[in-house]
């Protein structure tokens, strides 16, 4: 299970899953609970653009309806269904 907090601007300011590990939003970076940056992410017109990793970078390319359509790696080699270093959202 998988709960949320919201800032007074409704953005998600925090999620935890149902181990108790809470993981913060502060812009585009996520921080764990010792306040260390454990992902950055690049946002443009089309949403989530990028992400970063310990694990390396993956891409995202949007489909007309906004719909995440491919996700590739550093070297822009499409990534399996079901891989990723962490989950976004």
């Amino acid at each position: 299970m998988l709960t949320a907090g919201y800032d007074e601007d409704n953005l998600r300011a925090w999620k935890q899953d149902s181990l108790g590990h809470r993981t913060y939003f502060l812009g585009p970076c996520e921080l764990d609970s010792s306040g260390n940056v454990i992902a950055t992410n690049t946002f443009g017109p089309t949403g989530l653009l990028s992400r970063r990793t310990a694990a390396g970078s993956t891409f995202y390319t949007f489909d007309p309806q906004g719909s995440v359509n491919q996700r590739t790696d550093a070297i822009r080699e499409p990534m399996p269904v079901g891989t990723s270093s962490t989950t976004a959202y």
